[in-house]
């Protein structure tokens, strides 16, 4: 399964599927490919795939300065911009401009959890009783 983890992790700018690749070379259907990797990864080949890319991707953004969002999905591995958008939207939830932001802009904007939704949580009475036997009830 190493071997699996390294094809896949040095799959950039391959033009035809990666787990064709490895089905033939390995001598094993792709349904044997997305078992093995199931039980050493929790998850099939395909998704692993995923995964690698969308490092790879924040690795772009961490170690370089981007020139464009197009130039990120080259050099990540994605088939194009819009390819990209899709995948770390689902990934992370965010855009691919807004997690750039994340981590290239200032110290604010880093730590902006406006992407971020939250449910609305009432406050509630909170009950703690100390070893004493009194009450002490907070807001929270």
């Amino acid at each position: 399964m190493q071997f699996v983890l390294r094809r896949l992790d040095n799959a950039v700018g391959r033009r035809r599927s990666m787990i064709d690749d490895l089905t033939a070379e390995l001598g094993i259907s792709e349904r044997s490919l997305r078992r093995r990797c199931h039980e050493v990864f929790g998850y099939g080949a395909r998704t692993l795939d995923r995964i690698l890319r969308f490092q790879r991707f924040l690795q772009q953004v961490r170690a370089t300065t981007p020139c464009s969002l197009a130039w990120l999905a080259a050099e990540a591995g994605y088939a194009d911009q819009a390819h990209m958008t899709r995948e770390v939207r689902d990934m992370s939830g965010l855009t691919p401009a807004a997690v750039v932001r994340q981590f290239k802009g200032p110290l604010a904007v880093s730590f902006n959890t406006g992407a971020v939704r939250t449910p609305y949580l009432p406050r509630m009475e909170v009950e703690h009783v100390h070893d004493d036997g009194k009450d002490r009830s907070s807001i929270c």
